[in-house]
């Protein structure tokens, strides 16, 4: 994929069996396109575990949450919808990133394998969560990537 908005290898998802997904706000912009890539490769018949999970603030600041679930409820993969500040009727994930919430959402060390880690949202964000997996899946250094949002 390559755009004006810069350069992403989809070798390096076409190489992997898992894909995860982490977004804060916009940063899910670029992870759309990377959904948009690995649901053509699930409709010709490839096999990926596909994990997102998408930070936000309040339940109206997720974007295209509907259609989100929808797709993923189509193409079997895991959507997890985190609230920093949640309302006293949302049932899903709260917090904020940090190292229990993800090891508990991630799959497990033992299948990361072939994992490719895309991380997109605020530099604080982005900074905690690629701390985290850089320790946790150090030795899949080369199947990461961090989209840089700048504000």
């Amino acid at each position: 994929m390559s755009s004006s908005e810069g350069d992403f290898d989809v070798t390096r998802i076409d190489s992997c069996r898992t894909v995860i997904l982490i977004a804060a706000g916009t940063g899910l912009t670029p992870m759309i396109r990377v959904l948009n890539y690995l649901i053509q490769q699930i409709q010709d018949g490839k096999t990926k575990k596909i994990v997102l999970l998408f930070f936000n603030k309040t339940r109206n600041d997720i974007l295209c949450q509907q259609e989100l679930q929808t797709v993923a409820d189509q193409y079997k993969f895991e959507v997890h919808f985190i609230l920093s500040r949640p309302d006293v009727q949302w049932t899903g994930e709260t917090g904020y990133v940090r190292g229990e919430l993800l090891q508990r959402l991630l799959p497990s060390k033992s299948d990361q394998s072939d994992t490719l880690i895309c991380v997109c949202g605020p530099i604080p964000f982005s900074k905690l969560t690629i701390e985290y997996v850089l320790k946790e899946y150090k030795e899949r250094k080369k199947y990461f990537n961090n989209f840089i949002l700048v504000y």
